[in-house]
């Protein structure tokens, strides 16, 4: 009877030099990220933006308090993506799992979701970023090419590793 549940055996993935960087950028970004609200909340004005339309104008306005958003949710996706990198056994793969490529396999995918989770980190920083320069009065908008590339980054990485794992023999 099969009952749909497919084996995939538990590995420990070493990390490599790569995997170690984009480990420390995403921590350090992570940082910056709530380092950069406990600087400026302070000076910011009482209302800041709160969304951008397509073109990167401000649409809507909301209180100060909502520059701590980011922080929090990146925190929360960091971590999560962290711990759920820990357990490549249980992720759906393009290919079949099996003895001889699972390492393999686990290896590419947890560099995936290493290089998003520090990916997301890095736009959240941006966005925050952009956010008090705007409520500061430096900058009127964020950047037009803001969403077309961080579309392409994400599509690109997720891509690309598909590729590599469906190339593996």
């Amino acid at each position: 009877m099969n009952t749909g549940i497919k084996y995939q055996p538990k590995a420990n993935i070493d990390l490599d030099v790569y995997d170690r960087i984009i480990e420390v950028i995403g921590l350090l970004s992570l940082i910056v990220l709530f380092a950069l609200p406990v600087y400026y909340y302070s000076v910011l004005p009482d209302e800041i933006p709160r969304h951008f339309n397509g073109l990167g104008e401000v649409n809507a306005y909301s209180s100060k308090k909502v520059i701590w958003i980011l922080p929090f949710l990146g925190t929360l996706l960091y971590v999560g993506l962290f711990f759920m990198n820990k357990v490549p056994h249980i992720f759906n793969y393009p290919i079949k799992v099996t003895q001889e490529n699972y390492k393999n396999l686990y290896k590419y995918a947890t560099k995936q979701i290493r290089v998003l989770n520090t990916e997301v980190i890095l736009i959240f920083l941006y966005i925050t970023y952009t956010i008090i320069q705007i409520g500061l009065g430096i900058k009127i908008g964020m950047s037009l090419f803001f969403l077309p590339i961080v579309l392409v980054l994400i599509i690109a990485t997720s891509i690309f590793y598909y590729f590599k794992m469906t190339k593996i023999k």
